[in-house]
């Protein structure tokens, strides 16, 4: 019955156990939970403010054609003169968006946007390939091709001359000599009152 229910003292024991010694075991748990709970807030936070890290590919010579715009980061700019060394220290020290992640959409005017990626090549490689945007109507692309001792620097696009092309293709595309066992960065500077698919490939002089 409930009426000859009684609470009954435990005399300072849990489960047959001394509660001087229980107590402490629970505050150390409570302890540890609490210490990974902040430590795992902190990574979270420190990822946050690092972004997106650069994924350095690795060209091999049976490739015939390489996809870079997934493995690329993506900053948008104004039409401002920031030149290219500063956007590739600010993409090195964390800044950028992942190219799968950058909305690229816009309602009007002209739009600035800085690609970069990085890749590796093998021992074998091809010396002649073509870093192709996949689209023709771009008002203006910078190149910018860094192998670590040296820049090269090319522009093309559909407000300028097609007779400073690489190539006399609709695609604005740009010839890149590569050597093997290098690693490569690509930098762009895309300008644009058009579409901005930021679409990239590297594909070998033959197969273009």
């Amino acid at each position: 019955m409930i009426s000859n229910f009684r609470l009954r003292p435990t005399n300072g024991r849990v489960n047959g156990h001394d509660d001087s010694l229980v107590r402490p075991l629970f505050e150390l748990l409570a302890l540890r939970i609490l210490l990974v709970g902040i430590l795992s807030s902190t990574f979270l936070i420190c990822s946050n403010v690092q972004g997106a890290q650069v994924e350095t590919l690795e060209i091999h010579s049976f490739r015939e054609s390489v996809r870079l715009d997934s493995h690329s980061l993506v900053i948008q700019s104004n039409q401002g003169a920031t030149g290219a060394d500063q956007i590739m220290e600010r993409f090195r020290s964390g800044e950028g968006t992942r190219r799968a992640d950058a909305n690229t959409s816009r309602l009007f005017g002209t739009d600035v946007y800085w690609m970069w990626v990085e890749f590796e090549t093998d021992s074998n490689i091809s010396p002649e390939w073509v870093v192709d945007t996949g689209y023709s109507k771009y008002g203006q692309v910078d190149f910018y091709l860094y192998d670590g001792e040296s820049k090269i620097h090319k522009t093309a696009g559909s407000s300028l001359p097609w007779s400073e092309r690489d190539f006399p293709s609709d695609n604005i595309a740009f010839s890149a000599d590569l050597r093997p066992d290098t690693v490569y960065s690509v930098l762009l500077r895309v300008e644009s009152d058009n579409f901005l698919s930021l679409s990239l490939w590297l594909v070998t002089d033959f197969h273009f």
